[in-house]
């Protein structure tokens, strides 16, 4: 929360020297500015994710990657396969003996809403850069639609995370991570909901506050990104290429 406010606070300084023009959100931080500051945000601890991640997949052997492998991990990890366990009937993570698929929904709708909030930007990207068509965009356009809507499964698949964290029986997992893990969920689904508010109240005079408060829960998410359990998307993904890499090794044996 500290990091929230203190970006938020840093965004509104520079608000405040002022922007070259524009419309919309660049009228108040202009895309040059966006730019300078989120690019190395992201991509530098993207770099400090794929040194670990090297290092990672010389630890369990990992051979050099085949078509075959990737497809079998990305089906298994857009199913979310493993969490319906090997009998099917979901996870028992509460302290009864009770199966339920409600883990696995929640990772889909958080999942699939932050891979729609990440395709808006792409989108945007290519359609300013590639095609010089500038923002803002109108609500039928793809970056919006793909913001909205994933920032809508965001949302509500990181509050219904807070809730089945809250129900589960914290000595089945590390209970020291658990605080780190539930300010995590807070952050990414604070990333999704400013960003609903932001759209929704874009043309009114809190703009400029709401959209530094915004900017400022990205830039601390991505900041934060190889220190919290959003890593463990890249290492799981990892690990399944690498399982699909066995048994595929396993049935050629045979």
């Amino acid at each position: 929360m500290a990091l929230v406010i203190g970006f938020a606070l840093v965004f509104w300084a520079i608000r405040a020297i002022g922007s070259s023009g524009g419309e919309g959100f660049y009228a108040v931080l202009s895309h040059n500015a966006m730019v300078a500051i989120f690019a190395p945000a992201f991509l530098l601890p993207l770099v400090s994710v794929a040194i670990s991640l090297r290092r990672f997949w010389a630890e369990v052997g990992g051979k050099p990657l085949q078509l075959s492998d990737l497809m079998s991990a990305f089906k298994r990890a857009g199913k979310m396969q493993d969490l319906a366990a090997g009998h099917g009937e979901g996870c028992n993570f509460q302290d009864e003996d009770r199966f339920s698929h409600g883990r696995r929904h929640i990772h889909h709708a958080i999942m699939y809403g932050f891979l729609l909030c990440f395709a808006s930007t792409s989108v945007a990207t290519v359609m300013h850069y590639g095609f010089g068509l500038h923002a803002p965009y109108g609500f039928w356009s793809l970056p919006k639609l793909f913001g909205v809507s994933g920032g809508i499964l965001l949302t509500v698949g990181c509050g219904a995370m807070v809730l089945l964290k809250q129900k589960s029986d914290r000595e089945l997992g590390d209970p020291s991570a658990w605080g780190g893990d539930i300010g995590f969920i807070l952050l990414l689904g604070f990333v999704g909901l400013s960003g609903l508010v932001l759209y929704a109240l874009g043309a009114t005079s809190v703009m400029p506050a709401l959209l530094a408060i915004h900017l400022g829960s990205v830039l601390t998410f991505f900041l934060l990104m190889p220190y919290t359990k959003m890593a463990h998307g890249f290492y799981r993904l990892a690990a399944l290429i690498r399982d699909a890499q066995r048994k595929r090794e396993l049935s050629v044996g045979c």
